[in-house]
This record gives structure tokens, C-alpha cells and sequence, in this order.
């Protein structure tokens, strides 16, 4: 528009501002009675509450308060046959009900409700409003922020001032005439003015300006405005030719469990979401919606059951699109590789129950990342395709991701079809379509056709009936690609050709956002000690007759409902504000308790893993101390720090001089940008000169064995730390006393060891990334995920850093440094503060990374103590990773067991009792082929391989 003459430009700005002042006619306000309440109601019981006048100017909505509304009115005489709408001005994000019937809401993009569509005058109306006050600022931001300064403002008394509810009579001519002019002059922006297309458009518009006459009475103005339309007419109806790509159309509402608002808000949430998805549908029968994420749906089931009912009703007309696999949008890389097959059985379970669906899409918009797992994952449920639109979104620095359309490998070779689309809360407008086909698309070749989602999403709400009507116009607007309404399956299914060719292998890196892998770091273990303790009883548990599991069973349900939940991306990637992060904590500290009860009472032997024997002496020196046994020796510096291992096995020293393990160090870490989410690339030039060992104190310490005890304190943190030599490694385990402000916390480990990957455990085996930056590809990944391991090695020597619950890692050519502790702002202002503790150890090697033993270690180190279920399999590389009760509630036993070094091998699985062996389907839906009887069975695997068996007694 900017290209038109300026007289021009003006004039027709100024008519497209004067058509919002026409869009409805006040005919009168509606005053409400109501009360506050922090219980969630429903309806039937808060229309029977007690309730007091709230007129214009009253003040309401404490920190989490929710008020609700009621008022019963005529409509008057001059709403007959019109479509009446209200515009609630009672403040907060309302959930409005008409006659009993939820009919929308009040927040992002929406300020009316439709009363009538037609309406009768003299007909009274019932309007009953849910309204959430709201609990401060969500923030995600933060500029430099001094101490003196709160970085989350306080949350006022009163958050909302009531203001006039106005009704009003819709004035459907002019809305209509508004989106004409709406779409067209977005449009003008994205043609060549040159064009013929461009000047008739123009002209189209300019010709609108002299045919609507604002200045007319009502009555004749109206009809200027339906003679506009028929002037804009042509204008619309020009269509493309035969090669235009499509945009294929779905509506969405990613809402996040919870992130800026808590979970008891979300179930509101979906309430107002549903409520205007379902009033659309109900208006425009073209209108197709995506219905995702199961927990969600529950939550609509059990508090909302008449939009739960009416959703039912739109399934069977064709209008909503159940698909997405997960039952909850959990992280990938955090949870363990048991956690995400669990997530999809139930999430697959649930649409096959509540739809008759067998849901054939992983869809994942919104999380940090994918393992490279998944595509075994995927293909062994029955999955064949997975969707983000999270990869083009990463930092625009970084090296983009090539597809749109692609076929994913995983770290097996399983394959499945992939997109990763642009933005899942997109608006519809021409510039929007222009912009995704024009400069979002990374795929230049063999691509005519893109997913796009749209409606508001993140916090819920949806598509807006404007949204649905500009598609109306742009289904074939000569300019802008074509659009279609479609399914999520339906998209993979006509677009598969499109994948042809794309290939990507290996793990889906977010190049963003990378601290999630770090930030709440309570929240991160606790998850990761409830994996644990499920894993232990649910072995415990399978080696009972079905008739007594009964007895645990709720148990072990309730802990997988929290662990599910608390997986969820924003909560396990530790970017939730604080309200979810502590409720979080107490419900899975709940789980720990109830899971180590249950455990207490189940027959069963608690058995350590056995470790090595090495007798460890330790000397005092001149410089610090000297750890020594048969198998390394260790030179430590007063301040904890080690300045050398010689491995006794080789004879090599693992360090070059002046180098350092065990080395911690502080980072500043202000990220102006998503500051809970993230650690920027140049995060080593933040390095800060605090010396961390001013006050230092270090000593030989003896509890059963003997140790080095280093207490040291900087800021206002604290820290004590144990040093073990036993066996093969040097252990760390150190309590730390969190006092600082958007800092980092690394502990960094040199060495002399020349490589150009390093190996990082994932769920069900482990990936190599580059441990350098010579290019875009390798210097993108400057910090990464690693489970309970990551390791760098030359041809027949190496040593790895095994963890327990430390997630965040990076790597420098012969260096790796943990990430354990960051103090972000927001959205949390008390991130990691206070007593955190931390495992880790150091463990050389003088062999090949095959013959090291570093996957059985990792994992006898992240959990030394495990219940001997009397499952066994004897193999260097197959790993026997879960032991549980069958699901259909037979006796039977079900085994979960993967391939851990990329290999091909063998071994024998000794059986507790005589049973037959079967291969089972991952979801333990169909029972294969009989391998094996007995008390022992041998095994075949391919490298990477998960195999899932049913044992019958």
C-alpha cells in the first residue's frame, strides 16, 4: 500500500480505519451481579452461588482469582432478526456461557461472544462468565536487571476494574465489507506494482473509498456498503493458474500444560479453547480443527462434559481431526527411553478408545529437540510419520534446516516420513501466506504444498471467526497460494513425494533454547529418581500372579500419571514460573515417597552393583594430594581441581600439562532473550574473574574409606565437595548452597585426548556430535544433551564423564564440561536457588570405547542400587532395560531390552523361572513368533535394536 500516490494511501487508510467504527450498533449495556472465588466450579454450582452487584468501576482479581458473573436480560426491539452479540467488560480471560452453553471467550484475538445468530426481541437471555484475573506478568524477557530492581513486578491487589458490558447488534454488511477490504490491501502489499494484477486490485480498492459513504444515515449507509462489496467482488474472484502452491489448512490450539500459568489454570484453558472452536465449527461447517494432545482432552472430558459432547458431535460431522500419538508434548531428550514409548502406548491407547483411531502422526510442535530414537520408536507403533515446527525456528544464526518434507533415520535406520513445518500459531492473511511459501520454505525442489496450522495458540484459544472468513476469500486468490482444509494423515499421505530424496540421519538438534538442559535442576532429578523407583517396583511387581499386582498397581499408575505430566517440555525443560515448578516438585517428592512405601512392602533384593576393589591410598603433598590404587593415579591441588591421571593399564598420563579436570568455573549468563531458555553461543568469553576458591578449605577424610573433603565459598554460594577414587574412576559428588544471580555454573575436564566427535548416551543407545566448531554444522552444537554419560576417545584409550540427573554438556576437542547450575530471572526469579547436589565421575580407559564398559558403568553409577528381579542377560552389549507387567493383566512378564553399542551381538537372557519367550509388538497389542523356552534363551540383535518380549509362565 505504501507504493500507492499519497493522497491515495491516506484516503484509503483512513476509510479502512472508519470500517472498525461500524462493525456493530450499541443498543444498550447489561450490568452483572457475581462473586470471586480461587476454587474451580463448575457452572451449575456457581449459578446457584450467592452473588453481589459488580457495576462499572469496581475493582476484583487477586494474585490467582477467578470471579464469576451472571446476569438475565431482554433483548430489545431493535435486535429482531439480527445477529446480537455482548462485549463483556468485566476484565480477565472469560469463559462466557449462553442459556447453559459455552459459546466463547473473552481473550487473545476475541472481545464479543454471539448471543443470536438470529435473534427474537423480548427473548431473554442468560450470560453466565468464569473469568480469570490472572497472576502478574508472564514474562520471557529480561534486559540487564540490577539487584536493587524486582525483575517480576508485584502482582497488584486488583488486578481488573470492572468496565460497561455493552450489547450490541452485529452489523453483518459491514464486517463483511471490512474483511473484503482487509484481505485485499494485504494482498496489494505483496504484489508486483508493475503487475497487471496489482493496479486492478488498486483500483478495486480506491473505487471502494467513493461507493462506501460513511457519512449517510444508517440505513443508506449500509447499503453503500453492499454496493462496496460488489465493486471489491471481481477483485476476490480472481483465481490463480494451474501452478500455485497450496497451504493446507488446519486449525490448532497448542495450549502448553503448564509454563506461564499453572496447570489448575489450564484446565480452564481448555474450557475457553473448546468453547470457541466449537462455536466456529458450528457457523462454518468447511472448518476443520486438529485435536491433539490426549491429556488436554481429558481435562475437557472430566470438567467440561457438554463441550466434550458437542466435540463428539463434530467428529461425526468430519470437522475435527483427531491425530498426535504423545499422550502429553513431552521434552525427547530428558526422559528416559521406557518414559517415551510409555507417553506414546497411552497417547495411541487413548485416541483408539475415545475415537476408534489408530493415530498414525508423532506430532511435537513446540519441544526442545527430538532424539534420535524415535524413529525406532515411532515404526515399532505403528507410527509412520512425525511433525515439528519447532527446527525453523531456531536461532537465525545458525545453520537452517534444510526440509520441509524429509525422511527421518534414526540412530538404527528406522525410518519415518517427516515434516517440519513453519509456526503452528499462524493468522491467515495474504501477507502470512506470501511470507511462508516465499521466505519461511527451505525446500526449494519437489515441494507444491505446506502444512498450515493456525489459530492462537501457546495459551490456548484458537482460530477466530475473522481467520476462518479470510480463508473463504484466499481459497483461490489470484497473488498468494491456494488453500485447502485437510487431515494431518491425510497431508502425509498426498505430500509423501515430496520427501523423496530428503534424507536426514540421526537426531533432530534444536539449535535453541539450549538451556532447558540445565535450569531446574530439582525439577530434572526428581523426574529422573521417579523413573527409577517405577522402573525397580515394576519389576518387583511382574514377578507376581496377576491377582496380587492388583494391590500395586494404582500405585504404580498415579506415579506414571505425575511423571507423565511433569515431562511435559516447559516443565522438564525447567522454564515453567515458579508456582509450576513447585507444584511439580511436591507432586513428584509425593511419587518418590509412595513408590519407596510400595517397595518397602514388595518381596525383593535390594542389590548394589558390584564396583571395583581397588584398595586407594591417599597422601598429602606439597602442592595438594596424590589418590592412588592399582589402576590410576591421581594428582588433585588444594582447591580440588585434578592436574593429572596416569592409567596404570597403559602407562599413559590422560592430561596434557596445565591442564585440569574436576575445574569448576562461573560464567556470566544474562540472556536477554528467552532467559530462562537460553545460553548463548559466546558463553565462554562471559567467563568471570571470581576467584571460586578464595576461601577454600580441603582435608583427608575418612567414612569407611578414605576421601578428599574441599569446602569452598563464593558470592553468596557454597560449596562441599567429596572426592572418591574407587576403582577405574574418581568420583565427585558435591552439595551446593545456590545463592547467585544469572550466573553459570560448569565444571570443565581437559585432556590430552585427540578426537573429533564425542560419544553422548541418549535413550536406547548414544550419538556422536562434534566436539569442535570448524563449521556452521559442528558450532551449532556448543552445548548438547547427554544421559548418563558422554565420552571422547582416541583408537585404545579415552575416558568419559559419567552423571547422575546432569543433563547440559559441551565439548572442545579434547575438553567436556557439565553444566550444573544457572540463576535465571525469569520466568522464574528463584531458578536452582538454594541446596543442590551432584554425581559425577571421571572414568579413563585403555582400550577402544567397546571394551571400556561405559554404558554398564553409566548406568550402574546413575543407579548403584537396583532390585534383583532375577532377570539376566549376559552380553557386553545388550542392555535388559525394563522389566514390567504384561498390560492386558495376564501373569505374564513383558521385557524391554536394546542393543547399546552399535553393533550387531549376541547373548543368553536367564530367566528367574520356566517360561516360553515370545517376540511381542512394542504396545504389547499382538504376541509374535515363540524364541525361545526354558530358563534361558538366546539372543540376536542388530545394532541399536529395541525388542520388546512377553514371557509366559
Amino acid at each position: 500500500m505504501n507504493r500507492l500516490p499519497r493522497q491515495n494511501r491516506q484516503r484509503l487508510e483512513a476509510w479502512r480505519q472508519e470500517m472498525k467504527n461500524h462493525l456493530y450498533t450499541p443498543v444498550g449495556t447489561v450490568e452483572f451481579a457475581g462473586f470471586v472465588t480461587f476454587e474451580r466450579l463448575t457452572p451449575e454450582s456457581a449459578a446457584s452461588m450467592p452473588m453481589r452487584p459488580f457495576p462499572v468501576g469496581t475493582k476484583w482479581g487477586k494474585c490467582w482469582e477467578y470471579a464469576w458473573f451472571k446476569a438475565d436480560f431482554k433483548l430489545p426491539q431493535g435486535c429482531q432478526g439480527r445477529r446480537v452479540v455482548l462485549l463483556p467488560g468485566l476484565g480477565g480471560e472469560q469463559l462466557i456461557y449462553v442459556d447453559g452453553v459455552a459459546r466463547g471467550s473473552n481473550d487473545k484475538g476475541r472481545d464479543y461472544v454471539t448471543l443470536r445468530r438470529e435473534a427474537k426481541a423480548g427473548e431473554t437471555v442468560s450470560v453466565l462468565v468464569e473469568s480469570y484475573a490472572g497472576h502478574g506478568a508472564r514474562l520471557e524477557e529480561m534486559p540487564p536487571c540490577p539487584p536493587e530492581r524486582p525483575a517480576i513486578p508485584s502482582v497488584p491487589e486488583n488486578q481488573c476494574t470492572v468496565k460497561a458490558s455493552t450489547l450490541a447488534v452485529w452489523n453483518e454488511d459491514a464486517y463483511q465489507l471490512w474483511l473484503d477490504v482487509e484481505v485485499l490491501c494485504d494482498l496489494l502489499k505483496q504484489l508486483d506494482d508493475k503487475s497487471l494484477r496489482y493496479q486492478k486490485v488498486a483500483r478495486a480498492l480506491m473505487d471502494f473509498t467513493y461507493t462506501a459513504d460513511f457519512e449517510l444515515p444508517i440505513e443508506e449507509r449500509h447499503k453503500s456498503f453492499r454496493r462496496a462489496r460488489e465493486v471489491l467482488k471481481p477483485a476476490l474472484e480472481c483465481h490463480n493458474g494451474s501452478t500455485a502452491p497450496t497451504m493446507w489448512l488446519l486449525g490448532q490450539s497448542h495450549i502448553d500444560l503448564a509454563w506461564l500459568w499453572p496447570e489448575e489454570e489450564t484446565w480452564h484453558k481448555v474450557g475457553r479453547t473448546y468453547a470457541n472452536q466449537l462455536a466456529l465449527m458450528e457457523e462454518y461447517p468447511e472448518y476443520k480443527f486438529l485435536l491433539c494432545e490426549p491429556k488436554l482432552l481429558d481435562m475437557l472430558r472430566t470438567q467440561h462434559p457438554e463441550l466434550w459432547q458437542r466435540v463428539k458431535a463434530a467428529y461425526q460431522r468430519g470437522q475435527i481431526d483427531p491425530e498426535g500419538a504423545f499422550y502429553i508434548e513431552c521434552d525427547t531428550n530428558l526422559p528416559s527411553g521406557e518414559s517415551l514409548i510409555r507417553q506414546l502406548v497411552r497417547g495411541k491407547r487413548w485416541f483408539r478408545e475415545h475415537f476408534g483411531v489408530d493415530s498414525q502422526v508423532a506430532y511435537q510442535p513446540d519441544t526442545f529437540g527430538y532424539s534420535g530414537v524415535l524413529p525406532q520408536i515411532l515404526s515399532k507403533l505403528n507410527i509412520p510419520y512425525f511433525a515439528t515446527q519447532k527446527l525453523l525456528r531456531a536461532d537465525p544464526e545458525c545453520e537452517r534446516f534444510p526440509y520441509q518434507n524429509f525422511i527421518w533415520e534414526g540412530i538404527d535406520g528406522s525410518t519415518v516420513q517427516a515434516l517440519s513445518f513453519f509456526k503452528n500459531n499462524a493468522q491467515v492473511t495474504p501477507s502470512q501466506f506470501a511470507q511462508r511459501w516465499n521466505n519461511d520454505r527451505t525446500q526449494q525442489e519437489n515441494i507444491d504444498t505446506l502444512l498450515y496450522n493456525f489459530g492462537f495458540g501457546d495459551g490456548g484459544g484458537g482460530a477466530t471467526r475473522d481467520m476462518v472468513e479470510n480463508i473463504r476469500r484466499m481459497g483461490d486468490l489470484e497473488g498468494i497460494p491456494r488453500a485447502r482444509y485437510g487431515g494431518l494423515r491425510e497431508f502425509f499421505e498426498e505430500t509423501a513425494r515430496q520427501a523423496e530424496g530428503n534424507r536426514w540421519v540421526g537426531e533432530l538438534y534444536l539449535a535453541w533454547h539450549r538451556g532447558t538442559w540445565t535450569t531446574q535442576v530439582e525439577t530434572k532429578q526428581l523426574i529422573a529418581n521417579v523413573e527409577r523407583l517405577l522402573h525397580d517396583a515394576e519389576a518387583l511387581v511382574a514377578l507376581m500372579p496377576a491377582s496380587e499386582r492388583k494391590t500395586y498397581m494404582p500405585t504404580i499408575e498415579k506415579a506414571w500419571d505425575v511423571l507423565m505430566f511433569c515431562q511435559f517440555h516447559d516443565v522438564a525443560g525447567g522454564v515453567g514460573i515458579k508456582r509450576v515448578h513447585q507444584e511439580a516438585e511436591a507432586a513428584l517428592y509425593a511419587q518418590v515417597r509412595a513408590l519407596e512405601e510400595l517397595m518397602a512392602r514388595l518381596p525383593g533384593t535390594v542389590t548394589a552393583i558390584p564396583g571395583h576393589t581397588a584398595k586407594t591410598a591417599i597422601t598429602e603433598t606439597e602442592d595438594g594430594f596424590l589418590m592412588e590404587n592399582s589402576i590410576l593415579r591421581v594428582t588433585v591441588d588444594k582447591h580440588g581441581a585434578i592436574t593429572q591421571i596416569v592409567d596404570k593399564r597403559n602407562g599413559l598420563p590422560l592430561m596434557a600439562p596445565g591442564q585440569k579436570m574436576n575445574d569448576w568455573r562461573l560464567y556470566e549468563n544474562v540472556e536477554v532473550v528467552y532467559d530462562g531458555w537460553e545460553m548463548s553461543r559466546d558463553w565462554k568469553k562471559r567467563r568471570l574473574d571470581t576467584d571460586l576458591h578464595a576461601r577454600c578449605e580441603s582435608r583427608v577424610a575418612q567414612e569407611g574409606e578414605r576421601y578428599l573433603a574441599v569446602t569452598y565459598a563464593f558470592g553468596g554460594s557454597t560449596v562441599e565437595m567429596s572426592l572418591w577414587l574407587r576403582g577405574d574412576r574418581v568420583e565427585v559428588e558435591s552439595d551446593v548452597d545456590w545463592h547467585e544471580r544469572r550466573k553459570l555454573l560448569k565444571v570443565h575436564f581437559e585432556s590430552g585426548v585427540l578426537c573429533e566427535d564425542a560419544l553422548h548416551e541418549i535413550q536406547f543407545g548414544h550419538v556422536k556430535r562434534p566436539c569442535h566448531a570448524s563449521h556452521p554444522f559442528a558450532a551449532d552444537r556448543y552445548e548438547s544433551c547427554s544421559n548418563r554419560w558422554t565420552a571422547l576417545c582416541e583408537e585404545n584409550r579415552g575416558f568419559a564423564i559419567l552423571t547422575d540427573g546432569i543433563r547440559g554438556v559441551s565439548t572442545d576437542r579434547g575438553e567436556i564440561a557439565l553444566s550444573l547450575l544457572r540463576a535465571p530471572l525469569v520466568p522464574d526469579d528463584t531458578a536452582d536457588r538454594g541446596f543442590q547436589s551432584f554425581r559425577y565421575a571421571i572414568m579413563p580407559f585403555a582400550t577402544g570405547f567397546k571394551d571400556a564398559g561405559v554404558v554398564k558403568a553409566g548406568m550402574a553409577f546413575a543407579e548403584p542400587w537396583r532390585m534383583d528381579a532375577g532377570f539376566r542377560v549376559d552380553s557386553d552389549a545388550i542392555i535388559l532395560e525394563t522389566i514390567k507387567p504384561a498390560d492386558d493383566q495376564s501373569d505374564d512378564v513383558i521385557l524391554r531390552l536394546y542393543e547399546s553399542l552399535r553393533t550387531h551381538a549376541t547373548g543368553v537372557l536367564h530367566l528367574p523361572f520356566e517360561a516360553k519367550v515370545y517376540e511381542s509388538s512394542m504396545d504389547e497389542s499382538e504376541t509374535g513368533a515363540l524364541i525361545g523356552q526354558g530358563r534361558e534363551v538366546r539372543l540376536t540383535m542388530k545394532p541399536f535394536e529395541i525388542r520388546t518380549l512377553r514371557v509366559v509362565r
